[in-house]
């Protein structure tokens, strides 16, 4: 079984041998950890577009659970995720927005047999603890937090209840500070052995407060003092006396300039609507929605239009459209476990009608979903820790004005994403694209088509360099399930794409069978015909007279084939294949159209042997416009696969190749090749290679920022506290820092390496000397020659016995979190 590693391989991909150019930095996009259990909790915002979901994830270290954080905007677009680290597994009871972006956190630690203390801890909007305070002994607390109101960003209100004998066994409303610890300020006894389900902090000062009783459901306003300002109890309607009453309620909300309170609650028929003068006298009563609600809801009232009330105990919500304070009929529901999420609490975009709603994933992984209000419709976005098969995948690259990238993966999440970096490689700007995971091939305007299968269709769609659709083609199948292989764009809103089946020969024996289909952007067929035994279709190109140039395999498998066929009339022009009769199966693939009509094409195959006993080889050729070979450069021969085959061309018609090398076990095993060839020569201009220990390198695009500079796009295995593959971008000939996560450093602390360049001794500093530390030293071959713990404050590493050369020292705390930083040895 191959050992995939995560995180360690910013360093480990090292040149043997250059001629002209130079490694100068990475970045891996992706996130550290595998094998972690996940559970969103809630959703708060911690500024215009951007939002925190708060929950806990697993450590994997300490066998512990930590309170986490995951941080995206308001497209489901993840952007980081970061820890809060404490001794033991934290529960969190519950979270609130605080009034300057931060958000605020009651949780307590716990295991099989006991729990402690509650505590209020409140985060900064980058989830940077800002201070904390302990609360009550978690046995004491009864039914958790009912409420929380802010004063300011270092002070709030919060209602609870605590065990006991009457009147100990009540409702309590006190202060919570950052500096002054917990003030009660008192016990509500108003009414006997009554219930506070929901506070409010009203302009004055003064509490609006919802219940019930054993007998009746009350709103009342309280001073500070807990002294009633005035108060409504109630049992029945005010239009259907002794006959419909009231069981609880929810909350009770005064909307900032009117003169109205809103109070939602339970009826025995269902969701009970109230409106209020500011003394309580009840104005209007609506009744709607289902009777199955139950005690322990929390109700948001966002403007004058939406109800939205989510129940974490029994996982359910539901959002009702309002006009005038009144229900339209207009809701949608949820409850329980449903499409493998439960439902948690959320939070709403009113600017957009868009609620957004943590979720816990059967599949351990936190998740969120986006409900649109307009539409009431949703989709499910999951994310956070890849675990194994939950990888990330590189699409493809384009260079940007200014020297930036175009970076476009399918993301943990699952989901294909546009990330816009500086030339460096830090993401500027994130996009989400499309729900569904596509190929991706640039169209001749510079915009891009992403295509993908799905049951009996394919769908095409266009988008440009922000992810924004242009158009979707969505053609039907006569396949049980249709198998697009790759598509070809061929302007003015139309493209061709082919389509693979099984079919038998003469004599039954069955081989893969291709067809072309020219479409335009609607979806409608312009032409469609199938190809002469082709086998499956690997590449396609249009040589812009009419043609498209297709690659792959004949139907028998033993040959690389390339062939023209006319795309009005299906006619098969000319068609080449190349048959190595040491190797048993071949193909050809990655085709490029020179400025002269003629054809590169790469062709490949191995000995049908597995594992130490395979043999492959890789050649690049050049044929006439007319399928006549002029030129064959050998590539490779041994070895046992290869991996990922990707072609670009400069301006000056140069030739770059990228690909992975495989040889199973022999030293520098997992091989980067990057190769430039001379389109007229057909010769080798420079060539390198860069090794890595820990996993497979697949090379997916290739881009030219500049004359000097080169960038490529793979996927890639991380370091070694993962199983999982991360987005690598790999720029060579610029200038650059050797950076983790998304271009950022991921251990959030200090720390300084000097002398850089060095002779003897490297200092290594680390603000926090609690901190137990490992200090791995690599060569550019990605060898390690040294491996040292510490605590942290400064510690000495030995550089005297290595010669003058470029190394790479990384750091790692006991979670398995990383730093890489890139020394010079004189």
């Amino acid at each position: 079984m191959r050992i995939m590693l995560r995180f360690a391989i910013v360093l480990l991909m090292a040149p043997i041998f250059l001629t002209a150019q130079e490694e100068t930095f990475r970045k891996y996009y992706g996130l550290p950890y595998a094998f972690a259990d996940e559970d969103g909790f809630s959703i708060e915002e911690t500024g215009p577009g951007d939002y925190v979901l708060i929950g806990t994830r697993e450590n994997a270290a300490s066998q512990g659970i930590d309170i986490a954080f995951w941080t995206f905007g308001d497209f489901g677009n993840f952007r980081d995720s970061s820890v809060y680290v404490l001794p033991g597994d934290q529960q969190i009871i519950g979270t609130f927005a605080g009034p300057d972006g931060g958000f605020l956190v009651s949780h307590f630690t716990y295991d099989t047999y006991t729990r402690d203390t509650v505590q209020f801890s409140y985060f900064n909007p980058d989830g940077s603890l800002s201070w904390n305070q302990p609360f009550i002994h978690y046995n004491d607390l009864r039914e958790g937090i009912r409420g929380v109101e802010f004063v300011s960003p270092t002070e709030f209100v919060v209602l609870y209840a605590s065990y006991g004998s009457w009147p100990e066994y009540g409702s309590r409303i006190a202060t919570v500070s950052a500096t002054e610890g917990v003030t009660e300020l008192f016990l509500y006894q108003n009414i006997e052995y009554s219930e506070v389900n929901s506070i409010e902090l009203q302009a004055d000062g003064n509490f609006l407060l919802a219940g019930e009783t054993g007998s009746e459901v009350f709103v009342t306003l309280v001073s500070p003092e807990g002294a009633a300002i005035w108060e409504q109890q109630f049992s029945e309607t005010i239009y259907e006396a002794f006959t419909d009453r009231y069981e609880y309620l929810t909350g009770a909300h005064r909307p900032a300039g009117d003169t109205v309170i809103l109070v939602t609650g339970k009826r025995p028929q269902g969701r009970a609507f109230i409106v209020m003068d500011t003394l309580g006298n009840r104005l209007e009563e609506y009744l709607e929605g289902s009777p199955l609600i139950e005690k322990g809801e929390v109700a948001h009232w966002y403007e004058d239009n939406v109800l939205f009330v989510d129940n974490q105990t029994t996982r359910y919500f539901e959002l009702y459209d309002l006009q005038a304070y009144a229900p339209t009929g207009n809701s949608f529901s949820g409850e329980g476990t449903a499409e493998g999420v439960s439902v948690r609490s959320s939070h709403y975009l009113a600017d957009r009608g868009v609620v957004l709603s943590a979720l816990s994933t059967v599949r351990d992984n936190q998740a969120f979903f986006r409900f649109n209000k307009n539409t009431f419709s949703y989709e499910v976005i999951e994310g956070g820790i890849p675990s194994y098969g939950s990888d990330e995948e590189a699409k493809g690259i384009a260079a940007l004005p200014g020297g930036g990238f175009l970076l476009q993966a399918n993301a943990a999440n699952g989901f294909i994403e546009f990330w816009k970096t500086d030339e460096e490689g830090n993401i500027l700007d994130e996009q989400f694209v499309t729900s569904a995971n596509s190929e991706i091939v640039t169209a001749q305007d510079g915009n891009y088509l992403l295509y993908r299968s799905g049951f009996r269709n394919t769908t095409v769609q266009k988008v440009d360099t922000s992810g924004n659709t242009i158009w979707t083609a969505v053609m039907d199948s006569e396949l049980f399930q249709s198998v697009v292989t790759t598509v070809a764009d061929l302007g003015e809103g139309t493209f061709a794409w082919t389509e693979t089946d099984v079919d038998y020969d003469d004599f039954s024996n069955p081989y893969l069978a291709s067809s072309i289909t020219h479409s335009d952007s609607t979806g409608a067929t312009i032409n469609s015909f199938t190809t002469n035994r082709t086998g499956a279709v690997l590449g396609m190109v249009t040589d812009g007279a009419g043609n498209v140039i297709i690659t792959g395999s004949t139907y028998s498998i033993d040959s690389a084939l390339i062939a023209s066929y006319d795309l009005t009339t299906g006619a098969e022009n000319w068609r080449y294949t190349d048959l190595n009769e040491n190797f048993a199966l071949s193909s050809a693939f990655s085709p490029v159209v020179f400025a002269d009509g003629s054809i590169g094409v790469v062709t490949s195959g191995h000995n049908r042997m597995q594992d130490e006993n395979r043999v492959v080889y890789l050649d690049l050729v050049k044929l006439a416009a007319d399928g006549t070979e002029m030129a064959r450069l050998p590539l490779e021969i041994g070895g046992v696969e290869i991996l990922s085959v990707e072609v670009a061309s400069r301006e000056d018609g140069t030739l770059t190749l990228a690909y992975g090398f495989n040889t199973l076990g022999e030293t520098g095993s997992e091989v980067l090749h990057i190769k430039e060839i001379d389109p007229v020569t057909f010769s080798l201009v420079n060539e390198f290679e860069l090794s890595s220990p820990y996993g497979n390198t697949e090379p997916v695009g290739i881009a030219f920022p500049d004359e000097e500079r080169t960038a490529i796009i793979a996927t890639a295995m991380g370091a070694d506290t993962s199983f999982s593959n991360d987005v690598l971008l790999l720029v060579l000939d610029g200038e650059g820092q050797i950076t983790n996560i998304r271009g950022r450093d991921v251990l959030p602390f200090d720390i300084t390496m000097g002398p850089n360049p060095t002779t003897d001794v490297l200092h290594v500093s680390i603000a926090d000397a609690t901190l137990e530390m490992t200090a791995r030293v690599f060569d550019v071959s990605g060898k390690e020659l040294l491996r040292q713990s510490f605590r942290g404050g400064t510690t000495e590493l030995d550089m005297s016995t290595h010669r003058a050369g470029t190394y790479f020292v990384m750091l790692q705390d006991a979670t398995g979190r990383t730093l890489t930083r890139k020394v010079a040895k004189q």
